[in-house]
């Protein structure tokens, strides 16, 4: 389920008196998705990287959003990059990919994704 909230042109704000102005001429309605993606979801991609994709159909938006992600989880997370890389962005899912800094293999990787429950904090936005 998506969720929408009124974004006022803070540049017109800026220039007009606060009485003058009328909010409902100047808004842009951003609708926008959340979720947290489970560690389960991860796959190996390659000898040195983990993918995971995130189906956001539940969301039900009407055009393709910018996406956004962090990770969650209790350990070694730290020794992560790329996950903020988005691949593939659709109306209907992304794609992520995650790479260690510390050499890691994608073994060793989604053993860890598993043991340390890797979540992915996503959010999706458009408008």
């Amino acid at each position: 389920m998506y969720s929408i909230h009124c974004i006022v042109d803070f540049y017109l704000l800026a220039s007009a008196p606060i009485n003058s102005i009328n909010q409902s001429a100047n808004c842009t309605y951003l609708y926008y998705c959340t979720g947290i993606s489970s560690w389960s979801l991860w796959n190996i991609h390659d000898t040195n990287t983990i993918m995971m994709n995130i189906d956001t159909t539940n969301c039900n938006l009407s055009g393709v959003p910018v996406y956004f992600t962090s990770m969650g989880g209790l350990n070694h997370i730290y020794a992560l990059q790329s996950y903020d890389a988005i691949y593939s962005p659709t109306i209907d899912s992304f794609g992520v990919l995650a790479r260690s800094m510390l050499g890691w293999n994608s073994s060793t990787m989604l053993g860890y994704a598993q043991s340390y429950a890797w979540d992915l904090n996503w959010f999706g936005m458009f408008h």
